[in-house]
């Protein structure tokens, strides 16, 4: 396996809309690669429990992975096709902020393989404003 050399450019539109308690957010990306396009698309929806912001998500996708590690190796991978679900909860202590989520992702290859992955995300932010 061998790194290339090709430009790569990715456009991303996006809506986002909070009704009540809900925030319903879809994004698209459009990724152009030498003379390719791929498309990769995601729903968010997030509940939020309190004034704090504290919520519990609910997040999927398909379509190609626009920061997928695999552009950078070859362009056969980037045809990979990913399918991925999750559910995530995020907790607002200010000035620090916890968020966890758990995605399962599908992923199907050009090349005819597939592999499924489970993905654990443990986050800590601090405001220093």
């Amino acid at each position: 396996l061998s790194a290339s050399t090709f430009k790569i450019f990715t456009p991303v539109a996006g809506l986002s809309k909070e009704v009540g308690n809900n925030l319903i957010t879809l994004r698209n990306f459009f990724t152009f690669a030498e003379n390719n396009r791929y498309y990769g698309n995601s729903f968010t929806w997030k509940y939020f429990l309190n004034d704090d912001r504290d919520n519990f998500s609910f997040m999927a996708g398909l379509g190609n992975a626009p920061d997928s590690k695999n552009f950078d190796f070859s362009e056969q991978f980037i045809s990979n096709k990913l399918q991925y679900i999750g559910l995530g909860f995020e907790k607002n202590w200010k000035p620090v902020k916890f968020s966890t989520a758990v995605v399962y992702n599908r992923n199907h290859f050009s090349t005819g393989s597939q592999f499924d992955q489970f993905d654990i995300y443990l986050n800590l932010f601090y405001n220093f404003k």
